[in-house]
């Protein structure tokens, strides 16, 4: 099933201990699924992109830094070849602002992210590797 029609897309994802809360952004349409934040789910969140003719260098990935949480799916999907920008927490609170949006949840964050990805292209990240 390919939805893509345009080169690029925007992933916003909420980052939390045991799940990826994932929104995929491509012009105005998003779709949003959650995923295990473990090897296995990083795996079945490139599979799911995967599945609408996308391939990674197509795709700016934005993520908040969550420390530990967030450092493996940061260094899975740099390495895949993502476009990935790892966002200061402070980005996405004077973003939220900006559009003013009142209310806070996993899923909202992760529509916020990718709306941010896609509109403003954050700097790009190259993680740490993992020890």
């Amino acid at each position: 099933m390919s939805l893509i029609t345009t080169t690029t897309a925007s992933v916003g994802i909420d980052v939390a201990k045991d799940q990826l809360d994932v929104v995929l952004r491509v012009a105005e349409r998003a779709l949003y699924q959650v995923f295990a934040n473990t090897p296995v789910g990083f795996a079945a969140l490139h599979a799911w992109v995967s599945s609408f003719g996308l391939t990674p260098g197509q795709v700016w990935v934005c993520l908040e830094a969550t420390g530990s949480y967030s450092d493996a799916i940061a260094l899975e999907l740099f390495t895949l070849g993502y476009r990935l920008s790892v966002l200061n927490p402070a980005v996405l609170v004077e973003y939220r602002r900006s559009q003013q949006v009142r209310s806070k949840t996993d899923k909202l964050d992760a529509h916020l992210l990718a709306r941010y990805a896609q509109d403003h292209p954050p700097v790009r990240t190259s993680p740490c590797p993992l020890n």
